[in-house]
């Protein structure tokens, strides 16, 4: 009988070398910082799986992230290794020496490092009205005394409409919002980690009560910055944008960081 590795040994649709063809020099000048979206990566048959695995938003797996005057219902799992094996195959691909080799290539930031933890990371669904605050995240690991440098957000919502919402959208450093993708199935982002990366989907997502908004968080580090970035990193802090009319200030910290 074939097993779970054989199956999905290599889980990916496409060449990464002709996804660096195609998405390298993008990446590296997207607006307003960079980022590259990349559709149709990942085998459909593992994601189904992977969709199976995903817990209903009732399970005890899942930890609540709500912040004071706002309502994110935003969903984190618990812990990384209750997670399904083909959601744990999903993520050690996405881990592998030669899945870091490709971002390496394509981000041109060396020497990444995956988080065994899925600190913040891991599965996260968002339920009808939740919405997040466009914010920076944090960027040290305490744990692991790691720079994080990079996310990765892969999207599993089939049939996601245009009229949900849910939109992860991209702002520049005055505020503006650049970019915006809608969270369909199979929807990988790669975005950078700096102070000026903000991004969010404000609006609260407008699906039916019995769909969530799903996506699997990868989150990589670096043991060190280059000299050049090192400032702006230590003077960084996670930074939530307030909307007119919606909650409090936020100070959220390492542990409440909520990109998806």
């Amino acid at each position: 009988m074939e097993t779970l590795y054989e199956q999905f040994s290599d889980p990916f649709k496409e060449d990464l070398d002709a996804v660096l063809a195609n998405k390298k020099e993008a990446y590296r000048a997207a607006d307003p910082f960079p980022h590259c979206c990349i559709d149709n990566l990942i085998a459909d048959e593992l994601l189904e799986k992977v969709i199976k695995e995903f817990p209903r938003p009732d399970s005890k797996r899942w930890k609540l992230l709500e912040s004071e005057g706002t309502s994110h219902r935003k969903l984190i799992t618990k812990n990384a290794e209750k997670l399904g094996p083909y959601t744990k195959h999903l993520v050690g691909r996405l881990s592998s020496p030669y899945f870091l080799q490709f971002m390496e290539e394509l981000t041109g930031i060396e020497g990444l490092i995956p988080d065994p933890y899925l600190d913040a990371a891991g599965l996260h669904q968002i339920q009808s009205g939740g919405f997040l605050e466009v914010h920076v995240d944090f960027y040290r690991h305490k744990k692991l005394k790691l720079y994080r440098r990079l996310n990765l957000l892969l999207y599993m919502n089939k049939d996601w409409k245009e009229e949900y919402g849910g939109h992860l959208e991209l702002w520049n450093k005055d505020l503006q919002k650049r970019a915006e993708y809608l969270p369909i199935w199979n929807r990988m982002l790669v975005s950078i980690i700096a102070p000026h990366a903000y991004h969010g989907f404000p609006n609260p997502i407008q699906c039916p009560e019995d769909t969530t908004r799903k996506s699997l968080a990868i989150w990589y580090y670096t043991s060190d910055l280059p000299d050049e970035v090192k400032k702006e990193y230590e003077l960084h802090k996670p930074d939530w944008i307030k909307r007119v009319g919606h909650g409090n200030d936020h100070d959220h910290d390492h542990d409440s960081d909520g990109y998806a």
